[in-house]
């Protein structure tokens, strides 16, 4: 997967393997040391946004499961543009 993105990227833009290998894990670092601070990270409508969200652990009262920390996760709200070519991509069948 990631060399596919890695080719199509040099095939884009022209760029040698390094160079976008490079750039895409500095994308990458950089994305993980938002996600370490709290930060939510967006690309816009024409992608959508990641978010960083703390998920509680709830039980009912007298539960029998062990109780868990709480912990910190990332949820993904894409944006209306990709919404619609998805959705387009549904309905012409490209999708499948």
């Amino acid at each position: 997967m990631q060399q596919d993105v890695i080719k199509f990227c040099c095939e884009a833009t022209g760029q040698d393997g390094e160079t976008v290998s490079s750039v895409a894990n500095a994308l990458l670092s950089y994305l993980c040391n938002e996600f370490e601070k709290g930060h939510s990270v967006d690309f816009g409508q024409d992608f959508g946004v990641f978010l960083v969200k703390r998920r509680e652990q709830i039980l009912p009262p007298g539960s029998p499961r062990t109780p868990k920390a709480p912990k910190y996760v990332v949820i993904f709200k894409a944006g209306s543009n990709l919404k619609r070519r998805l959705k387009k991509g549904v309905q012409d069948g490209t999708l499948l």
